[in-house]
């Protein structure tokens, strides 16, 4: 079967941070989660959390470069090693997990109401690191 893709998926399991906004916005909540794969344009990965259509949140991918996800000159929204994105889909899985597919945001995507939940999510781990 042939995927018509912008960019081609890398195949990485492994263990990743993710932060989003609790139930009160006021506190961040951080989670792992297993990335099945990644891509110029965004994650898969499956998780115990809960997470809801269109949520925004950061995950940190130390090791992958921008070279490694080959962006074609798409400016990611990022600060340091976290990358801001979207949850496009959910797959309930039959033993409770979520399976989740999510794009990373770009620049030219960060409209207000996004640009301050990732100011929000990187001030919160920031205080949360200091404590």
């Amino acid at each position: 079967m042939i995927e018509n893709r912008k960019f081609p998926r890398i195949p990485h399991v492994s263990s990743r941070q993710i932060i989003k906004l609790g139930q009160t916005k006021n506190e961040p909540q951080k989670s792992l989660v297993v990335t099945n794969n990644v891509s110029g344009c965004g994650v898969k990965f499956s998780t115990s959390n809960t997470f809801q259509n269109n949520e925004l949140f950061l995950i940190y991918l130390n090791d992958l470069t921008a070279k490694d996800l080959q962006t074609n000159g798409k400016t990611l929204l990022k600060s340091g090693d976290y990358y801001m994105a979207q949850v496009v889909w959910i797959q309930n899985l039959p033993d409770g997990n979520q399976e989740v597919g999510a794009e990373f945001l770009t620049k030219k995507d960060g409209d207000a109401d996004r640009m301050q939940t990732f100011t929000e999510l990187l001030n919160m781990s920031m205080l949360d690191s200091l404590s």
